[in-house]
């Protein structure tokens, strides 16, 4: 694995972390002892590029770092995690991506003198999966009953809205359904008797739009409970921090502008470049933040720790667990739904 800052440290009590090249070379060597036809690496770890799915163009460092890294006794590499697609050849070996969500398939065709044990030739070539294949009928049989068996509670109606409110954020980083989501949490946590002055929640944590329209049979406009769990699938803990002003501007200036930015609950707003964020606009119920007050910070167990390299928010005291981000979503919906809930305007962060 990568080295790794504490991201959800409650969830990674007595692991340990190390070098993935060193980790994997250590394994090699004794693989090497053994009578192996061939060592393929997989590894939750990669790059992204510029072509297209079986392209390699201007590969990123951290793919060619990794693949000069390994023993040369290594087949072929194949890493994940940036959910990019790429067929590289480096160092005379494949090293591939296939994607994200069954996108991609990566096929490996190996030519192998196993009285030997000595790879002849390898290749590797990205395929599109069409989804036109007769299913495997142990396999179907295996996910049809698991989805028989969720369908009564991922069927019920949670919500109602009147447009699609989505993952896609503007010029400034700010998306619909993040609002949604960061007054949904400061709703909850209120509701559990722990009022907080801002709720803020991490972009990597939304994985899906909140659409309006039939999707599973459904009334146009309404949202079940499957459609809000595709948005925020993690089932993290909603916790309630207390920050003094001076950790929640370290925490803002934290975001990687323009990629990754807090996601934040209504009567919080700031403003940023390129540079990073204004520290004299960041505001709460319209007053300038005080370094030195202390906040009641709404947020999830990842951020609370330091994930996404917030680790700003590893400096506030007292967390109070309040209950799951799921459950904080489907309760904000259920109340906002008459009149149906609509997208709520982008005018919390603003770009210069």
């Amino acid at each position: 694995m990568t080295d790794l800052s504490p991201y959800d440290a409650d969830g990674i009590v007595g692991l340990t972390f190390s070098n993935v090249t060193t980790t994997a070379n250590a394994l090699v060597a004794k693989l090497k002892t053994m009578p192996v036809d061939a060592i393929i690496v997989l590894v939750h770890q990669g790059g992204s590029q510029q072509g297209t799915y079986n392209e390699c163009v201007n590969v990123s460092s951290s793919v060619t770092a990794l693949a000069e890294g390994l023993d040369p006794a290594v087949t072929a590499i194949h890493t994940a995690h940036t959910h990019q697609a790429y067929n590289c050849t480096i160092g005379g070996r494949p090293v591939t991506s296939a994607a994200a969500f069954g996108r991609l398939v990566t096929q490996y065709d190996l030519s192998i003198d196993t009285s030997k044990h000595k790879v002849l030739s390898v290749a590797a070539k990205n395929v599109v999966v069409t989804r036109d294949v007769t299913p495997d009928p142990a396999v179907d049989g295996l996910v049809g009953g698991y989805v028989a068996k969720v369908a009564p509670l991922g069927s019920k109606q949670v919500g109602t809205i009147s447009a699609d409110i989505l993952d896609a954020t503007g010029s400034n980083g700010e998306s619909p359904v993040g609002d949604v989501l960061a007054d949904g949490m400061l709703a909850y946590a209120a509701a559990q008797g722990h009022p907080g002055d801002v709720a803020f929640l991490n972009v990597g944590g939304i994985r899906d739009s909140l659409f309006s329209e039939s999707l599973y049979g459904e009334p146009v406009g309404d949202v079940t409970y499957e459609k809000a769990f595709n948005v925020i699938p993690f089932a993290d803990t909603v916790e309630v921090l207390q920050c003094k002003g001076s950790d929640i501007v370290a925490a803002v200036q934290q975001n990687e502008f323009p990629g990754q930015i807090f996601q934040v609950s209504n009567g919080f707003s700031y403003t940023w470049s390129t540079n990073g964020a204004d520290t004299s606009s960041i505001m709460i119920s319209g007053a300038p933040i005080v370094p030195t007050n202390v906040y009641n910070v709404v947020t999830v167990t990842f951020v609370a720790q330091g994930g996404d390299g917030y680790t700003a928010f590893q400096n506030c005291t007292n967390p109070i667990p309040v209950g799951l981000d799921i459950a904080a979503f489907t309760q904000y919906l259920t109340a906002h739904q008459s009149p149906p809930l609509a997208p709520p305007p982008a005018n919390r962060i603003t770009r210069n």
